[in-house]
Parts: structure tokens; C-alpha cells; sequence
């Protein structure tokens, strides 16, 4: 594509990059912007995650629970 000069014309590109991180563009060797990549975090590992982590928060509140009616014995 050729642009006269002192004229403005909108052009779209597509780029692709699979790593998260900050990434610059270049056009004929001058900054025309940058965009980011965010990591992708699966919705699935963080239910996952979420629900190990309220097993384990009943399971210690069930031992607290169990000692405490032990000591109430002794």
C-alpha cells in the first residue's frame, strides 16, 4: 500500500504470539504502538483449586472440633 505523502490512511494487521508479556509494532522502523498478552489461566484449575482449598478448610475445622470435645474428656 502506498500513501501520499502528508495523507493519512488507517491500515489493520494481524499478529499473533503465544507468550504473555508487552509486545512493540513496527512500521518501517518507527513505533506505531505495542499490546499486551495476559496469561490464560483455565477456569477449571481455579475451581479446582477453590474447592481443595474449602475441603481443607472443613477437614481442619473438624479436627479442631474433634480435639476440643477430646480435651473436654480429660
Amino acid at each position: 500500500m502506498t500513501v501520499e505523502s502528508g495523507k493519512k490512511k488507517d491500515i489493520v494487521f494481524t499478529t499473533v504470539q503465544d507468550r504473555p508479556g508487552t509486545y512493540t509494532v513496527y512500521v518501517g522502523g518507527m513505533q506505531a504502538g505495542s499490546f499486551v498478552v495476559e496469561e490464560y489461566i483455565n477456569p477449571d484449575v481455579i475451581l479446582f483449586i477453590s474447592m481443595g482449598l474449602v475441603l481443607t478448610a472443613l477437614m481442619m475445622g473438624v479436627v479442631y472440633v474433634w480435639r476440643r470435645r477430646q480435651q473436654e474428656y480429660y
